[in-house]
C-alpha cells in the first residue's frame, strides 16, 4: 500500500527538534519550566543510556582535552552531565520569549564586571562578540541586543523548515538582528566600522581546508579566519562571552571571557594572533564549566589532529 502522507525528508536535528517539541513542549505548557526541564533532563538520561553515536563523540572528546586525568566513571558522569545540559537548552527554549520579555531579563540574567560587559555592548566601537557551545548562547545574544541596541547575530540558516521556524522565532525577539553568512559577507565591515556589534559562535571549523591551525580542546583544528580578519581589517576588539546556567529555574550569568585587540601592523600574523587568542579564552571558559558544553557535536572532528597533552593541559585549570 503507498502512503499517501509520507513524512518530509527530514535530517537528524529536525527530528531531535520535532520530538522535543512535541513531547517537551506538551509537557513545558502543562506543567511549567520547573518541571519541563526535569522532565527533559530524565529524557536525557534515557538517551544517554541507549548509548547514541553522540556518547561517543562526547566521549571521545573529553578524552581529547583531559587525556589521562578523568578515569572511563568521570568521563561518563561528564558526558552525562552534557546531555542533561543539551536536553535543558531546548527545554528552556520554550519559554525565552516570555521570561525575556521587555525589561524581565534582569530578574533571570545577571552580569558579571557588568561595566565592562555595558562598555563593550553599547561603546561606539564595533565589537564581534564570540561565545562556544557552552551554557545558553541565545539568552546570551539577547541580553547583549538589550545592551548593544542592536546586537547583529550571524546565523547559519538550517536547511530544514523544522529548525528555521525556531530560529526565526528565537530572533524575533527586540533588538535582535539576524544576519545570514551571506548578508554578514557584505556588511560585516560597515556594520564594524559605524560601532555596530556583532555576535557569532566561534568554535566552528573547517576540517581540510586552509585557516589557522589553533589547538582547542585537545586537538589541531582549523578554524575559518573570518572572525580575526574582521578585527584585523575594521581595527575592532574580539571580546568572548558566556552564559553560563546557575540552576534549573531559568537562572543565567552573562560574562566577558577575555577581550582580544587586534595586534599592530608589524605584527607578523595578525590572524593568527587573534584566532589563537580567542579560541584558548573559549577553551578556558568550557574547561571551568564542561558540564554546561555541548561534547556530542561531531561536525568539527574530521581531520583533527591530536595534540601534545604536556602543551594543552597548561591551559586545563
Amino acid at each position: 500500500m503507498v502512503d499517501r502522507h509520507p513524512l518530509p525528508h527530514l535530517d537528524r536535528a529536525s527530528l531531535r527538534y520535532l520530538y522535543l517539541r512535541r513531547v517537551i513542549g506538551t509537557a513545558a505548557g502543562c506543567c511549567g519550566p520547573r518541571l519541563a526541564g526535569a522532565a527533559a533532563r530524565w529524557l536525557a538520561r534515557g538517551v544517554f543510556d541507549l548509548s547514541p553515536p553522540a556518547r561517543h563523540v562526547a566521549a571521545r572528546r573529553v578524552a581529547q582535552a583531559y587525556g589521562s586525568r578523568f578515569s572511563e566513571s568521570q568521563r561518563d558522569g561528564l558526558v552525562l552531565a552534557s546531555f542533561e545540559h543539551f536536553a535543558s537548552f531546548w527545554a528552556e527554549a520554550i519559554f525565552a520569549r516570555r521570561k525575556l520579555a521587555a525589561a524581565g531579563w534582569r530578574s533571570h540574567v545577571g552580569l558579571t564586571r557588568a561595566d565592562d560587559l555595558r562598555e563593550l555592548a553599547g561603546g561606539r566601537r564595533g565589537v564581534i562578540f564570540v561565545t562556544a557551545y557552552l551554557g545558553n548562547p541565545a539568552v546570551g545574544a539577547y541580553v547583549l541586543a538589550q545592551l548593544a541596541r542592536p546586537l547583529y547575530v550571524v546565523v547559519d540558516w538550517a536547511a530544514q523548515p523544522l529548525l528555521r521556524r525556531w530560529q526565526v522565532e528565537l530572533y524575533r525577539q527586540p533588538n535582535l538582528v539576524p544576519l545570514t553568512r551571506a548578508a554578514a559577507a557584505h556588511s560585516a565591515e560597515r556594520i564594524l566600522a559605524e560601532g555596530g556589534k556583532l555576535f557569532l559562535i566561534g568554535e566552528h571549523t573547517r576540517p581540510g581546508r586552509s585557516g589557522p591551525l589553533v589547538s582547542f580542546l585537545g586537538a589541531r583544528r582549523c578554524f575559518y579566519p573570518t572572525v580575526a580578519l574582521l578585527a584585523c581589517r575594521c581595527r575592532v576588539p574580539v571580546a568572548v562571552v558566556t552564559c553560563r546556567r546557575l540552576s534549573h529555574h531559568f537562572c543565567f550569568e552573562l560574562e566577558p571571557a577575555g577581550t582580544i585587540e587586534p595586534p599592530g601592523p608589524h605584527h607578523p600574523d595578525p590572524v593568527m594572533e587573534v584566532t589563537r587568542g580567542y579560541v584558548a579564552a573559549m577553551e578556558r571558559s568550557i574547561l571551568q564549566w564542561p558540564q554546561q558544553y555541548y561534547w556530542g557535536r561531531s561536525s568539527e572532528d574530521d581531520g583533527v589532529m591530536p595534540s601534545d597533552h604536556r602543551t594543552s593541559e597548561g591551559t586545563i585549570s
